[in-house]
């Protein structure tokens, strides 16, 4: 692939950008919001054990490369860390090359674990000084606290080194802080939420019920399992009531069905598994209430989503997600692991359609004003430009 005149930053994913995700989403909308505004050129590398050279591909209308990245571990034994070590002398060579041709001004890690080593110790041997920033999103944050105490210093220090960090809410940098036990320099960077893909020219399916949503991956923390209890619990004064589950396949697909077949509901459940991104601004159109019980949650990208809807939403009390819905402002927040306060909430949503309608109409002006891709992108790039003058002047 034939390098470009403007500037590269490029983002770095563990797993491949064709994968269905929220990480794999705001890495796609910041590289397109990039790649449009002109000053500097997104691409992707994604990092792929099956490919020893660098293989170049458009994915999503964006410059992308498969290459294999080796994680550096500090723990490694004799063997491994001379692979290892032969691997990364070739590596280095051919990332040098790569950065020279394509005027690589930012390696930018989304989802970061033991690859980041890997990247920061590649980045120091350079001839010119290329900066390392890493963004948080979620798991990757909370696995750091499970990690043994050799490993969180190595972090420690990783994360002191870094250019930048960036924790896409309030609360996941301080879960950052907490499993590492000290204060960590970071900004918080909200991801932001594509309207267009909500617009009127939406096809929308025709049907006489009202439709409960829920959007994530099938996944404990996400707990499906706590709304089809709480949808059990409403569902007879609501016959008239669908629950539409969609979402990526996960470890708890199978109980959940199990779940709304023991209830007696398996009509009314309806699942909706790994669907095109293009089907799911559907849903959320022909939605009457959202609902988002999670029982850990980063920020939520769903929820800016059914904000741009105007949606009415219930959510739990976690994580991030109060940075966003303000009880009884722009959306109702209830316990985790709660199914009664979780349908005596929708209860209240349904019964009460002005509360629910100003409840959407609130929350789709907070959207608006708050969280556009153009000011996510607008961060980082004020981000990526910082830390290239510090280099500079280093």
């Amino acid at each position: 692939m034939a390098p470009v005149k403007r500037p590269v930053v490029l983002f770095v994913l563990p797993w491949s950008l064709r994968a269905i995700g929220g990480v794999n989403q705001v890495v796609t909308h910041l590289a397109q919001q990039m790649r449009d505004a002109g000053a500097f050129e997104p691409m992707v590398l994604m990092a792929d054990w099956d490919a020893p050279q660098p293989v170049f591909e458009e994915i999503h209308g964006l410059r992308t490369v498969r290459w294999q990245v080796r994680s550096h571990q500090g723990d490694m034994g004799i063997k491994a860390g001379l692979v290892y070590a032969l691997w990364e002398r070739r590596f280095r060579k051919q990332f040098t090359r790569f950065c020279q041709e394509h005027d690589v001004r930012a390696v930018n890690l989304h989802y970061p674990g033991s690859m980041a080593f890997t990247f920061e110790r590649v980045l120091k041997t350079l001839p010119a000084r290329v900066p390392l920033l890493l963004s948080f999103h979620g798991t990757d944050a909370t696995n750091l606290a499970d990690l043994s105490a050799a490993k969180k210093e190595a972090w420690r220090h990783l994360l002191a080194r870094s250019d930048a960090v960036v924790a896409c809410s309030q609360e996941l940098g301080k879960r950052i802080e907490r499993a590492l036990a000290v204060p960590v320099r970071h900004q918080v960077i909200y991801n932001g939420v594509d309207t267009g893909k909500f617009s009127d020219g939406v096809a929308v399916p025709q049907t006489k019920q009202r439709i409960l949503l829920h959007v994530g991956k099938f996944d404990r923390n996400k707990g499906q399992d706590v709304l089809i209890d709480a949808f059990s619990r409403i569902a007879p004064a609501h016959p008239d009531l669908l629950l539409h589950l969609v979402g990526g396949d996960g470890a708890q697909l199978a109980s959940l069905r199990a779940q709304a077949a023991g209830l007696q509901l398996a009509e009314r459940v309806r699942f909706f598994v790994d669907i095109p991104f293009t089907e799911i601004p559907a849903h959320f159109k022909a939605a009457s209430v959202f609902a988002f019980p999670s029982r850990q949650e980063a920020f939520g990208l769903v929820l800016l989503e059914a904000g741009s809807c105007a949606l009415p939403v219930v959510a739990s009390r976690v994580g991030g997600i109060p940075e966003l819905i303000q009880d009884g402002a722009t959306g109702l927040l209830v316990e985790p692991d709660d199914a009664q306060a979780l349908a005596r909430a929708l209860q209240t949503l349904l019964d009460d359609p002005a509360l629910a309608r100003g409840l959407g109409e609130r929350l789709a002006a907070r959207v608006a004003a708050d969280f556009s891709w153009t000011s996510t992108r607008l961060r980082y790039e004020e981000l990526i430009r910082d830390a290239g003058q510090a280099a500079r002047a280093a």
